[in-house]
């Protein structure tokens, strides 16, 4: 028993004072390819190397790019190639026990990296970009020149080789550039994915300062569009596509950037838009047109004219026009005799449509009158109205007093305090409604008038002539009170 145990304590005893293997690499520690990687292995004491092994697998020595001595001590690795990386062990048998040491070899090639060239994605939505690596020890990103490997908004995996942007907008697009690096800094790869941001089109509509233009001149729409893919642009007015209007003053140019509108009318005042979409959305962007130009012409409505002892008075009276776009700012009353040479004038405030004109005139040289109108506003004069004619034979006759102080015997058998004699023109009025009107213009007070013709005062009680008169070749009609 104790002989058994003696010898238990001798085996340990030699094995601790036995044997030890020790492998080193006396070559380049960082070997690129196409170098030599060399292996020294050392025993101490009575050990043998037995065999060498790679990554736990014993090395095939017949391959031409092995080379050993005959005792197995060292080991040559020839042409290095990445796949030479790995970890080497060298196996020696020390008094029937098998002993070894490691050691990692290391070849620095460069990393390589495989990427997606192009990636798409819609604006709001989560993107990732990948970049696959192999032998590398470190990899980082940048976004224009700047690492966004830890930027918010950004996140990457545990091996760094993807790169996820939470939440992508137009401002993302771009292209990246992914960096592998190992040991030796020399020695790195890159990629460069792409990536293209879907977002809905929009639009930036200018057009003339505060939506005014002159008629006559030229007008130009702008629509500044943006969006991806490339948005489709429409020019609508009133609603209404501007390509069916029909009218060749319409001119679309610049890839349909522009809207232009030659010598503008009046007619073009309207509201304006540029419609624009994608796959992603669109919208449309309005602009209010007004043309400015001259009023159009006034229309004369009715002209009457009342004789009094030594002047005439006229009404006169017409609608309202289009007022150009821009406020009316009056009108001028035109008025002669008929054969006169010039046109008599008279201002009107924007806010009347009628004029009355007391004029001292020679009433032996009674003629027709003419007259039309024009309205004004900040652009001009209207063109001249239509011209109304009113004949002297319609015109509204008051007899005045006659010179004398004292009237005839003649006179004295005439009418009373409230006898008169009128004739009533109004131009396209019915015979009754002037005669009713002639009627109401009885003065009551007393006064001499020039009558007709005499009265004889055994004869029947004098007439009161009415005439109404609707133009010049109008039958004029009696009535008698």
């Amino acid at each position: 028993m104790d002989y058994i145990l003696l010898l238990m304590i001798y085996v340990a005893v030699q094995r601790l004072a036995g044997a030890t293997v020790e492998l080193k690499l006396t070559s380049n520690p960082l070997p690129t390819p196409d170098q030599t990687a060399t292996f020294l292995c050392t025993v101490t004491g009575s050990g043998t190397i037995i065999r060498w092994e790679k990554d736990n697998t014993v090395l095939n020595l017949t391959n031409p790019r092995y080379v050993s001595t005959q005792k197995l001590s060292s080991l040559d690795i020839l042409s290095l190639v990445k796949t030479d990386s790995g970890m080497y062990q060298c196996v020696a048998m020390v008094s029937g026990i098998e002993e070894s040491d490691f050691f990692y070899l290391d070849v620095l090639v460069n990393p390589e990296i495989s990427y997606k060239p192009l990636t798409v994605a819609t604006e709001g939505e989560s993107v990732t970009l990948g970049c696959p690596c192999q032998y590398f020890t470190k990899m980082s990103w940048t976004f224009n020149g700047v690492n966004v490997s830890y930027k918010p908004g950004y996140s990457l995996n545990q091996e760094k080789t993807n790169l996820t942007i939470n939440r992508v907008s137009r401002v993302h697009a771009g292209q990246y550039v992914c960096t592998a690096v190992n040991h030796n800094q020399h020695y790195t790869a890159t990629g460069t994915p792409s990536l293209v941001v879907y977002y809905a089109a929009d639009a930036v509509l200018r057009g003339p300062v505060n939506g005014t233009a002159i008629e006559g001149n030229d007008v130009n729409f702008y629509c500044n569009t943006s969006g991806l893919p490339t948005p489709r642009l429409e020019w609508k007015k009133n609603d209404m596509l501007v390509s069916e209007l029909g009218s060749s003053r319409y001119e679309i140019r610049l890839d349909g950037k522009v809207l232009s509108i030659s010598s503008a009318q009046t007619s073009d005042t309207g509201n304006y838009s540029c419609s624009v979409d994608n796959s992603v959305g669109g919208t449309s962007k309005f602009l209010r047109l007004t043309v400015e130009g001259p009023p159009s012409p006034p229309k004369l409505l009715t002209a009457n004219i009342t004789i009094y002892a030594n002047s005439i008075r006229m009404y006169v009276n017409w609608t309202v026009p289009f007022s150009g776009n821009s406020a009316i700012k009056g009108y001028t009353l035109h008025y002669r005799q008929k054969g006169d040479a010039f046109w008599h004038m008279m201002l009107v405030h924007s806010s009347q449509v009628s004029a009355t004109v007391p004029i001292p005139i020679n009433l032996s040289d009674l003629r027709d009158f003419e007259f039309y109108v024009t309205a004004a506003n900040r652009h001009g004069s209207s063109e001249e109205s239509a011209l109304l004619q009113v004949s002297s034979n319609s015109f509204i006759v008051v007899a005045t007093p006659s010179s004398s102080s004292e009237p005839t015997e003649t006179e004295k058998g005439g009418f009373s305090d409230s006898d008169i004699v009128i004739v009533v023109a109004v131009s396209g009025f019915t015979v009754c409604i002037l005669t009713t009107a002639a009627l109401i213009m009885l003065v009551y007070r007393r006064q001499r008038w020039a009558l007709y013709h005499p009265r004889d005062p055994n004869g029947p009680v004098p007439i009161l002539r009415v005439r109404s008169s609707l133009s010049e070749s109008s039958t004029a009609s009696e009535t008698q009170v």
